[in-house]
C-alpha cells in the first residue's frame, strides 16, 4: 500500500497527550474531516482514531485516541501522520498531484518521447520536466493546449507542443 504524509508531529502539547503537527498538505480543510490516520515512527505504523484537531499559530494540534499523557505523546515526536494514497484530498478537474505525474510516459503523435522526471511550480502554471528519449531534458507547460490528455490511470500524458518547444533545452551536463 502507498502512503501519503499529511503532517509531521513535532512535539507534545499540554498534559492530555496532544501533539503539535506541522501540516504537509496544501489542503487545510482536510484536517477537520480526519477520523483515523496512521502514525509512522521510523517505519513502524500504528492506526489511531483522531478525536480532535484544531489550528494554533499556523500549526495543527492533534488529539488521538489512546495517546493521553505527555509520556505517551513524547513517543510520537517526529512521527509522520499518514493516510493511504487512495484517501488523498480530491483535486478539482485539471489539477494533479506531482507524485501522480512523475514517471508518466510522455507521448507525441502516438509515439513515446520521454518520461516525466519532476514537476516544477515556478509561477501560475506547472512545468513538467521531461527526460526525452535522446537524453535531453525538456520543460513542458502543463496546460490543456500543450497537454490535451493526462491519463493518470494509464500513466501517460499526450502532448501537442508548439513548434520548437522541445528544441529549447540543451543536453544535460553531468
Amino acid at each position: 500500500m502507498d502512503w501519503v504524509a499529511i503532517a509531521e508531529l513535532v512535539r507534545p502539547r499540554g498534559t492530555r497527550g496532544e501533539l503539535v503537527g506541522e501540516p504537509l498538505s496544501d489542503h487545510p480543510e482536510r484536517f477537520s474531516a480526519l477520523r483515523r490516520v496512521f502514525l509512522n515512527a521510523a517505519g513502524a505504523r500504528r492506526e489511531v482514531a483522531v478525536l480532535e484537531t484544531w489550528w494554533h499559530d499556523r500549526r495543527l494540534v492533534f488529539r488521538f485516541d489512546g495517546i493521553d499523557s505527555i509520556a505517551e505523546a513524547e513517543k510520537w515526536r517526529g512521527a509522520l501522520v499518514e493516510v493511504p494514497a487512495g484517501e488523498r484530498w480530491p483535486l478539482p478537474a485539471g489539477r494533479y498531484y506531482h507524485s501522480d505525474l512523475i514517471g508518466c510516459r510522455v507521448e507525441r503523435a502516438g509515439v513515446a518521447i520521454g518520461v516525466v522526471t519532476d514537476v516544477e511550480e515556478p509561477g501560475a502554471q506547472s512545468l513538467l520536466s521531461v527526460r526525452l528519449a535522446d537524453g535531453r531534458q525538456a520543460s513542458v507547460p502543463l496546460v490543456p493546449a500543450v497537454c490535451p490528455e493526462v491519463d493518470i490511470a494509464g500513466r501517460r500524458i499526450v502532448i501537442d507542443p508548439p513548434e520548437g518547444l522541445l528544441d529549447l533545452d540543451s543536453p544535460e551536463v553531468e
